[in-house]
């Protein structure tokens, strides 16, 4: 269904469609501005997402219920935010499919990838770069940050970047990834230190282009990757930016 709109444009802008149409053999000005509409706001819009849940093998019953009850927000928050698919990867399968499922009562699909061995944080995103296809959000399963993904999007890309991160600040930082900025430049990205002069810290919400796996070939002897090692090669280009955010 089509609704009929009376619309108003700068004639710059009209000579720009209409060129633009031309060279898309798009037949008439309406149809060339749906199709420009149609294809900024799948740009937009990103329909996958990676949780990552890792960390020791044996846990009690009390952590691993705390840690599906945050599993479960950041679902919930992802499907709210226009994901489709999730990628859950983990080594404690079992106790999290009992409780979580392949996604249906979630109305959204997961697949489960299966970590044999830890590989840090960036070896387990490698294990789902067949199955990705574009932009993706990466959040670890045992953190949960309300960011608000259209605006992080949308700084992600007007900056260009290839990784931006999802910052705030925090009094207590030694349980985080410590971020220090130049600008929207992240120019500093530490776990967990024993001293800090900032209290700007990663919430572990990601949003990353699919050009971050060129960058892993880097480290192809390594069995243990964490995504810093890649966060150093990329904020040298000035592709890692950071988004502030009040918690």
């Amino acid at each position: 269904m089509k609704t009929k709109i009376d619309l108003s444009l700068d004639n710059r802008i009209i000579k720009k469609i209409t060129e633009w149409k031309r060279k898309n053999n798009i037949g008439s000005i309406e149809m060339g501005i749906e199709e420009i509409l149609n294809s900024y706001f799948q740009n937009q819009i990103i329909k996958e997402a990676i949780i990552l849940i890792g960390g020791k093998k044996r846990r009690t019953e009390e952590e691993l219920k705390n840690i599906i009850n945050i599993m479960e927000k950041n679902i919930l928050f992802l499907k709210e935010n226009n994901i489709s698919t999730i990628y859950l990867v983990t080594n404690y399968f079992h106790n999290i499919y009992k409780q979580i499922g392949n996604g249906t009562k979630y109305d959204l699909k997961i697949i489960y990838k299966i970590e044999k061995e830890p590989q840090g944080t960036a070896g387990a995103i490698r294990d789902v770069q067949k199955e990705i296809d574009n932009r993706f959000i990466l959040c670890y399963g045992d953190s949960y940050s309300q960011v608000n993904i259209n605006e992080i999007i949308k700084k992600h890309i007007n900056t260009k970047a290839i990784v931006t991160a999802a910052i705030t600040t925090s009094d207590d930082t030694s349980q985080y990834g410590v971020v220090k900025l130049d600008g929207d430049n992240v120019v500093s990205f530490v776990e967990k230190p024993r001293q800090t002069n900032t209290k700007l810290i990663s919430t572990g919400f990601f949003v990353i282009e699919k050009e971050i796996y060129k960058y892993i070939p880097s480290f192809i002897e390594k069995n243990y990757v964490m995504l810093e090692d890649l966060f150093e090669q990329i904020k040298n280009q000035n592709k890692l930016i950071g988004y502030i955010y009040p918690r």
